[in-house]
């Protein structure tokens, strides 16, 4: 399942995504032309387009079928490598452009996934951030800003 977390860059906001992308694996490349990954959709169509033509090539030729199975076990593996890895990918290249996580919540998840080299200019004071809470309605999600205990 994947985290979703808000990030910024120039007033803009757009989701950062961590984990499995379920969207990948049903709608395959249409994934990052819809999230204008332009580099990724072109890399993943030119993977698809190239692997069933060449798995029509090896199944037209192939009469016992055997490497035919291979063929499609290697393109499947690669599919699901593909949804394992595309949401930090995609939160990478994010990074990479400039967008940073909105709330501590995003940075601490970026640390915890590897990424933490691209947040590190962050401050790491919690007092610059605003912690959200949801709460879940009959059908909707209102957030509420959480009030700190200060306590110590």
């Amino acid at each position: 399942m994947a985290v979703v977390f808000e990030m910024e860059r120039d007033g803009k906001k757009k989701d950062g995504l961590l984990g499995f992308s379920w969207t990948s694996l049903f709608f395959g490349f249409f994934v990052p032309l819809i999230r204008k990954d332009i580099p990724a959709f072109v890399g993943y169509l030119i993977f698809y387009v190239g692997s069933n033509i060449f798995l029509s090539i090896i199944t037209i030729n192939d009469r016992t079928g055997g490497m035919t199975l291979a063929v499609a076990l290697i393109v499947l593996t690669a599919g699901l490598t593909w949804c394992f890895k595309y949401n930090k990918m995609y939160t990478t290249s994010l990074l990479r452009d400039g967008w940073r996580p909105v709330y501590a919540e995003g940075r601490d998840l970026l640390i915890e996934a590897g990424l933490g080299d691209y947040v590190a200019d962050m401050e790491e004071e919690d007092d610059e951030y605003e912690y959200i809470e949801v709460e879940e309605g009959d059908d909707e999600y209102e957030y509420v800003e959480v009030e700190e205990d200060e306590t110590e």
